[in-house]
C-alpha cells in the first residue's frame, strides 16, 4: 500500500477469503492519493488509486470505478479490503494462473 503521503507499507492479506487490510493515520488535514498494489505469485500486478480528503470533519473518499478486476472499499477508519477474483486459464505447463 501506497499511503500517499511518503509511507508505504505491506498490508496483511487474508487468502481465504481474499482481501488485504491495513489502516493508516495521517498527520496533516490535504487530499492524499493512496494507491493500492497487488501482486500475484507468478508476479503479476495490478494498481488502482483513489482521492482521500482528510480534514478536521469526516473524511471524504473518492474511489474510482474498479476496472482492473479488483473492489476497493476504503471505511472512514481507512480499512481497506480488496476483493479479488481468481481466474483460471490454460498455460504451457498446466498450471492455473491467478488474475489480479
Amino acid at each position: 500500500m501506497i499511503w500517499g503521503d511518503g509511507v508505504h507499507e505491506t498490508e496483511a492479506v487474508n487468502q481465504s477469503v481474499g482481501t488485504i487490510s491495513g489502516s493508516h493515520v495521517y498527520n496533516a488535514d490535504r487530499v492524499f492519493y493512496p494507491t493500492i498494489v497487488v501482486v500475484d505469485d507468478d508476479g503479476g500486478l495490478v494498481a488502482g488509486s483513489f482521492k482521500a480528503t482528510v480534514g478536521t470533519r469526516n473524511p471524504l473518499i473518492t474511489l474510482p470505478n474498479a476496472t482492473f478486476g479488483a473492489i476497493a472499499l476504503l471505511t472512514a477508519a481507512f480499512i481497506i479490503l480488496v476483493v479479488w477474483r481468481r481466474r483460471q486459464s490454460a498455460r504451457s505447463d498446466g498450471r492455473p494462473t491467478n488474475q489480479v
